[in-house]
């Protein structure tokens, strides 16, 4: 980290200064003012910086939780082109990446729009308020899958996460086929009963 701690400057100086890498830039004047600056200055600029060498191991560190992740995730530019999508996203469209990487989302899925996810979408990146859909069906092409699906404002574009539900739909849609059959059999029962009571 760099703090210019200058006798005399400018303003144009302090923006050359900042612009060539400089953290930051202190002009020490006759009342001493700058020495309470530096206690705040100095821990301030070597956070600022500890976090910039930081970042790197923390964006390698997003990127290998996201693939190795059981969900989908992808990651939106803010005209909804594909940046990234990880490998269980792909897996549950049954896509390889360059199939997706650089597309729009309309291009997927032309039917985004009517669906009014196509706004939603756009809406979390305009407002940063997030988007839940609990049952979403993406596009016949990739089969018939269910998805529970979060969208989130992410670095000014959008961050979507998808999780398959269709295993859990598949099985909520038997049980209740299997409580109408149950329903079924008992109001028969309770009309033969019925009848049999009427003719004895």
């Amino acid at each position: 980290p760099m703090v210019i701690l200058a006798g005399s400057g400018s303003e144009h100086i302090a923006v050359k200064a900042l612009k060539a890498g400089v953290d930051d830039y202190i002009v020490k004047d006759p009342g001493q003012g700058y020495l309470k600056l530096l206690p705040v200055v100095v821990p301030e600029v070597v956070k600022k910086f500890n976090y910039r060498i930081a970042c790197p191991q923390a964006d390698k560190r997003l990127f290998s939780f996201m693939d190795s992740a059981t969900d989908g995730f992808s990651l939106l530019d803010n005209d909804l082109n594909f940046l990234y999508m990880n490998p269980a996203g792909l897996k549950i469209l049954g896509v390889k990446p360059e199939n997706i990487v650089g597309k729009n989302v309309l291009d997927i899925n032309p039917l985004l729009k009517e669906s009014g996810r196509y706004e939603a979408y756009m809406g979390v990146i305009e407002t940063g308020q997030a988007y839940f859909a609990e049952d979403v069906s993406p596009h016949e092409k990739f089969g018939n899958i269910h998805l529970s699906v979060r969208a989130f404002k992410v670095s000014g574009g959008l961050g979507i996460m998808a999780v398959n539900i269709t295993d859990r739909k598949r099985n909520e849609q038997r049980k209740e086929l299997q409580l109408r059959v149950l329903d079924s059999i008992n109001r028969s029962t309770i009309w033969k009963e019925s009848i049999e009571n009427i003719l004895n």
